[in-house]
């Protein structure tokens, strides 16, 4: 058990600690950011991301890519009565819905580690 006045210690060194860490990590990534300039490219997708709130990347994966991720993915499409179906509006109650993808396959890999992908999503 702490005493009160460990308890009040502890708290200052870790608010000063935070402070000089936070100035510290503020300033690394700024240098990161100003050394890895955006594209034109990029600059442009990460605007029409903001603004529409959602991007589509044209030929992110390879044929095979694609045809390997179908692959992973049709034991869980299903048809009929037996479809997973959204649940809501905005899933959509027509929609054949798999979740937690990455859990299914390591085919699912090569979307979340793209490099556009993981470009845009350091921004």
């Amino acid at each position: 058990l702490h005493s009160m006045a460990d308890s009040t210690r502890a708290k200052g060194d870790l608010s000063n600690l935070q402070g000089e860490r936070s100035r510290k990590l503020a300033l690394d990534f700024k240098d990161v950011y100003a050394a890895k300039e955006a594209s034109p490219e990029l600059k442009n997708q990460i605007d029409a991301l903001r603004r529409d709130g959602f991007l589509v990347l044209r030929n992110v994966l390879s044929r095979g890519s694609l045809d390997e991720i179908r692959q992973a993915l049709g034991p869980y499409i299903r048809e009929g009565k037996k479809a997973n179906l959204g649940r809501n509006n905005f899933e959509g109650h027509k929609t054949n819905r798999v979740y937690a993808l990455l859990a299914k396959s390591r085919a699912f890999d090569q979307i979340a580690e793209n490099k556009r992908v993981l470009d845009i999503m350091d921004r």
